[in-house]
Order: C-alpha cells, then sequence, then structure tokens
C-alpha cells in the first residue's frame, strides 16, 4: 500500500450520474494505485469559494486511472458532479490506510459507504451487505450477489443491513468484518460483532482541510480517551477503539 500526499492535476476521464444524487467520476493519474479503503483529497479549478479540497473514498482503480463514487451534499460536491470529461481538478492521493485481506471478510456498507467496500470485493472478493433507504436511492447499482436491504422494503430484504448481517450468521460466520456507513449503523454493528467476538473494523469519515495530519479537522474521540486523527492513523480503524 502507497500513499501520495502531494496534488497532480488529473483530468476527467469519465462522468456518469447512475441516480439519487450520486455521481462517477474517473480520472487520468500517476499517482499509486489505491488500495480499497484509502481516499484521496478532490479540488476542482473554481477560484477561492469553496476553499478546501473533499476527502472521497476510492471505488476503484488500476495503473493510469482512479474511479471515484460520491453523492451530492453540498457545494464542494456540487461543484465536483459539474465538471465535465476533460476538465482537470487537483488531487492528493492515495491517502490513510486501508482494509486488510482476510480469507472471509463480510462488508457492511451504509448508504454512500458503499465505495470502498465495493473497491474490496472486486480486488479480493468477500460477502457484501448494503443497506439503502429504498430501491430509488440504490440508483440501480446493487448487484447480483450482494445482499441488500431497505428500509422500506423496496428492495431486498425489509429492514437495515445489521438485522440483514445478524440473520446471515445464523447460517455462517466471517473470519473478519468491515464496515462504512453512518456512525449509527456500525455503532449497532458494532454491539453484534462484539457479542459474537467477531474482528470488526470501520472507516470512519472527518471533516478534513489537509489529508495528512496538520490541521486536526478530522480528529474523532477514541475510547480510551483522547483523539484519533482520521486522515493520519485512519481512515479505517478496529471498531473497539474508537467511538460510534
Amino acid at each position: 500500500m502507497e500513499t501520495d500526499k502531494s496534488f497532480e492535476l488529473c483530468a476527467v476521464r469519465e462522468r456518469s450520474e447512475p441516480g439519487g444524487d450520486l455521481v462517477f467520476l474517473k480520472i487520468e493519474t500517476s499517482a499509486p494505485v489505491a488500495a480499497p479503503g484509502q481516499f484521496a483529497m478532490l479540488r476542482g479549478p473554481w477560484g477561492d469559494a469553496p476553499l478546501l479540497p473533499r476527502a472521497i473514498s476510492y471505488c476503484d482503480a488500476g495503473p493510469g486511472w482512479a474511479l471515484f463514487l460520491f453523492r451530492v451534499q453540498g457545494e464542494g460536491t456540487r461543484r465536483l458532479a459539474g465538471l465535465s470529461v476533460g476538465d482537470r481538478l487537483s488531487v492528493a492521493g492515495p491517502l490513510g490506510n486501508a482494509f486488510p485481506r482476510a480469507a472471509n471478510p463480510w462488508l457492511i456498507a451504509g448508504g454512500v459507504g458503499l465505495p470502498p467496500l465495493w473497491f474490496y470485493s472486486k480486488r479480493f472478493g468477500g460477502r457484501l451487505f448494503w443497506g439503502v433507504p429504498s430501491l430509488f436511492a440504490s440508483a440501480g447499482l446493487a448487484q447480483p450477489d450482494w445482499q441488500v436491504a431497505s428500509d422500506d422494503g423496496t428492495l431486498g430484504f425489509h429492514g437495515n443491513c445489521v438485522d440483514l448481517f445478524s440473520e446471515a450468521l445464523g447460517t455462517e460466520a466471517p473470519d473478519a468484518v468491515f464496515s462504512c456507513g453512518p456512525y449509527p449503523m456500525m455503532a449497532a454493528l458494532k454491539t453484534v460483532c462484539a457479542q459474537r467476538e467477531l474482528p470488526l473494523l470501520v472507516s470512519l469519515e472527518g471533516k478534513m482541510a489537509c489529508g495528512i495530519g496538520v490541521c486536526c479537522g478530522c480528529a474523532h474521540p477514541a475510547t480510551a480517551g483522547g483523539y484519533v486523527h482520521v486522515c493520519e492513523k485512519g481512515p479505517i480503524f478496529p471498531a473497539a477503539e474508537v467511538q460510534l
């Protein structure tokens, strides 16, 4: 696993909108190939506002290219979503640590926490569980071999992905559990995994200005007291070490 903290001017190679305010951006890059769980800092050519780049997880990567999937949630992501093929943006990455290899990992994604775990499943395999509010929110991304849960029952299991995960534990068990998604979802998953004595790694999100541990904007409460910096020590942490 390699990191690259310098910004590179990259061209947009492909862009698409699957639906549900989600956007795919595929860029050309000379940076090292990212590993599942790593992220990059992205900023387009839009002047001084918004000033800060946006931290976005890799959804896939290979030699010379990287793919991102994100939801438009504010001005920064709206500007990124407005880029067209051929436009250039500044990218620093890959940054942070990554999910490790495991023999039989179960991947628990909530909503837009999908990209790093989808990336993992494509590169290494694993059983992927994805929770979404509805069929519409899934934007047609669900793959046939995924276990999918929807809050309103319009897609797959009627309920949340932690309930679906718990139900699946009745037939087999993983040797590791990796998760990315809303903190309440991961907190519930942490409880289930602790009861079953299953090792759980979680991917945290933080408001980052730098992505390299300088600004301290991504400080997150640690279980033992004090804080961890998501960009510097993470974004992947043992669930037992962080508050959710």
